[in-house]
């Protein structure tokens, strides 16, 4: 996740200047995080239960997420000592973009393929 704050927080400073880029990095990190998280809980309830999750169930894990988020990197000076440490996965630059820009299609997807799937599924159940 060190490498993902890292790599987010140079999006929001080096190509769309922000005006508070750390905060900006951990709104959007939760949200791709709950949006995984909400599509694959999803798909569980509905494969294995046959019903659909409620949005308050989506928007508390959203809430949750930022929370931890804003206690983990921001509120401990976690976030401060990443961007001066320059993590990477494996020592690799090239690496490390491809990685977090697969964590960024798969959040933003999942945003939009979940309901698709949920939805396939419940269609079969009796």
């Amino acid at each position: 996740m060190n490498v993902l704050y890292y790599y987010c927080y140079l999006i929001y400073t080096k190509l769309i200047p922000e005006d508070e880029p750390y905060a900006t990095t951990i709104f959007v990190l939760s949200f791709l995080e709950s949006f995984l998280i909400f599509s694959l809980a999803s798909l569980l309830v509905a494969y294995f239960e046959c019903m659909i999750l409620s949005k308050w169930f989506g928007l508390s894990t959203m809430g949750l997420i930022l929370l931890l988020n804003y206690f983990i990197y921001n509120r401990s000076g976690l976030s401060r000592k990443l961007v001066k440490e320059k993590p990477m996965f494996f020592k690799s630059h090239a690496l490390s973009i491809v990685l977090v820009a697969l964590f960024f299609i798969l959040g933003i997807s999942s945003l939009f393929l979940g309901p698709i799937y949920s939805k396939q599924i419940l269609s079969q159940c009796k």
